[in-house]
């Protein structure tokens, strides 16, 4: 199982980031949602990004669920 690890990101890079993965314009349009409660996610409520059976999860800054992000299987 291949696996990548970004342990901390600085926020002032995080549209750079979400960018070479393709997916900040969808953020900003509100079209990224956290894959744990459903909420739409935005630059000040993303926390975390996994990747998961070749797909990318997204967790926002609510208790838990970054948390219960990383322990979903892999």
């Amino acid at each position: 199982m291949d696996k990548e690890t970004i342990r901390a990101i600085h926020p002032s890079d995080l549209p750079q980031v979400l960018a070479s993965l393709g997916i900040l314009e969808n953020l900003k349009a509100g079209k990224v949602s956290c894959s744990i409660c459903g909420d739409p996610l935005t630059l000040e409520s993303f926390r975390a990004v996994v990747k998961i059976q070749g797909q990318l999860r997204f967790g926002c800054r609510k208790e838990g669920c970054s948390q219960a992000l990383a322990t979903l299987p892999h």
